[in-house]
């Protein structure tokens, strides 16, 4: 084992690959917690299933109160 390693990309950008049966997303580095939740809507949004789940909109346009 060894310690201090974070997958990352020679570019260090993340990179999506959506085939028939499968979805990998790669190379989130230590921002992995902060990108998640846009590299799943672009994968939703990418094979359609975000009609599936439900969703109508992914603006996340929330009024502050």
């Amino acid at each position: 084992m060894d310690t201090n390693l974070r997958a990352a990309l020679p570019d260090n950008a993340p990179i999506v690959e959506v085939t028939k049966g499968l979805v990998r997303i790669n190379g989130l580095f230590r921002h992995g917690w902060l990108l998640a939740p846009a590299l799943i809507e672009q994968v939703l949004q990418q094979t359609g299933l975000w009609r599936a789940v439900g969703v109508q909109d992914f603006t996340h346009q929330e009024e502050i109160v």
